[in-house]
């Protein structure tokens, strides 16, 4: 499975590396969510796996921004966050148009 893993936090997109590759999964990183759409204009990817809270495009917004294009709305998308962990963050996460919500 190729996972497409967005986070700012650089042991984040390592920590997350190491552990899919070690069960057999190709990763790309991005550093935030304008990353992550230009590295989805390049490559397929079976999941997306992002953090929320970052620069330039947050998780909320990417996940919106995946959902409305045609090529890529298909792809599982999980939210990964240790910031926002409130019931109703988790609810706007899902309404946005996420598969999973995971806290850290």
């Amino acid at each position: 499975m190729t996972i497409l893993s967005v986070d700012d936090q650089p042991i984040n997109l390592k920590l997350l590396r190491i552990t899919l590759e070690e069960e057999g999964h190709i990763v790309f990183d991005a550093a935030d969510g304008l990353d992550a759409l230009t590295i989805l204009s390049k490559h397929t990817v079976d999941l997306i796996i992002s953090d929320i809270l970052m620069p330039r495009m947050d998780g909320y917004r990417l996940c919106a921004e995946v959902r409305r294009d045609p090529k890529l709305q298909s792809i599982p998308f999980i939210f990964f966050t240790a910031t926002y962990n409130s019931p109703a963050d988790a609810k706007l996460g899902y309404d946005m148009g996420a598969d999973k919500y995971l806290q850290k």
